[in-house]
């Protein structure tokens, strides 16, 4: 299967949200776009082997989703379609992008601590932290600016 033109979309997409690390299905048009990636070299691509069922791999990421764990912008063009197709999942006609987020999380949440990561889980502790901050001070009489949400705290639910 031919993918040209393919790279151009991700490196375009890598460049606009300033991503050093891209994820790859490696699988059918994904293992062509992978080595052109990589030749490029214009940031990491991990290639993604997914494990098991599709369903099982969401159902792994739907605590830390409830837990407040993973955070949507307010607002974006994409997001209207996003979280449909994540509602809709598993009974909905496309699941693409629940695919590709069940395969991000689970990156996160694992492999990236093994790859050198390690901020991913300095800001985890960090949020926590701040948190209890919250709890302790009851917000409202926080020293910390914004109530120690931090900048731009406000874009995000």
């Amino acid at each position: 299967m031919e993918n040209r033109g393919g790279e151009g979309t991700v490196v375009a997409q890598a460049q606009l949200y300033g991503a050093q690390t891209v994820l790859i299905e490696d699988r059918a048009s994904g293992t062509q776009l992978i080595q052109e990636l990589k030749a490029l070299g214009q940031f990491r691509v991990v290639d993604i082997v997914p494990k098991g069922e599709k369903f099982a791999r969401m159902l792994a990421q739907t605590a830390g989703i409830e837990a407040g764990q993973v955070l949507l912008p307010v607002a974006a063009p994409w997001l209207g379609d996003y979280v449909s197709e994540l509602v809709a999942f598993p009974v909905g006609l496309h699941d693409d992008q629940v695919d590709s987020t069940s395969q991000a999380l689970g990156w996160i949440a694992t492999d990236a601590w093994a790859n050198g990561m390690g901020l991913f889980h300095l800001v985890i502790r960090e949020a926590a932290a701040i948190e209890a901050l919250k709890i302790k001070s009851k917000v409202n009489d926080s020293p910390l600016p914004n109530g120690g949400a931090g900048a731009g705290a406000s874009e995000w639910r």
